[in-house]
């Protein structure tokens, strides 16, 4: 008999919500929740692009606090990099930016921005798609 009355104690429900306070943390632009709201991936980019090109062109809109560049492995040749902004707001400028075409290098077609969101896992990569 007392059995059932025990498992209605601990609402699972509340310990599904516990564990992750660092997407609340980081959400506080509405409903972006997670940690990679501020970091950019950037492909396309010219194989011997350098960290102070990146830097001067995505300084503009905002403070790039760091830049991580991975070098050709694409079959073209593209490098592609990471680029972390002190605030999603800055990175959110800057993607809205790029999203008219922006070649660093004319002739070599235009760089794309996504949100980078590695924090997440896959799991969030595959939810939030079209971002």
């Amino acid at each position: 008999g007392c059995g059932g009355g025990y498992d209605r104690g601990p609402p699972p429900r509340e310990y599904d919500r516990g564990p992750p306070p660092r997407e609340v943390d980081a959400g506080k632009g509405g409903k972006q929740s997670s940690g990679g709201g501020c970091k950019l991936y950037i492909g396309n980019l010219p194989a011997d692009i350098t960290k102070d090109a990146v830097d001067m062109v995505f300084g503009t809109y905002g403070r790039v606090v760091d830049i991580h560049i991975m070098n050709a492995r694409a079959k073209n040749g593209q490098s592609c990099a990471f680029v972390v902004y002190t605030n999603s707001t800055e990175a959110k400028t800057c993607m809205a930016a790029m999203q008219q075409g922006y070649e660093i290098r004319p002739g070599e077609g235009n760089i794309f921005v996504k949100h980078a969101d590695e924090a997440k896992g896959e799991k969030g990569f595959r939810d939030r798609g079209p971002y």
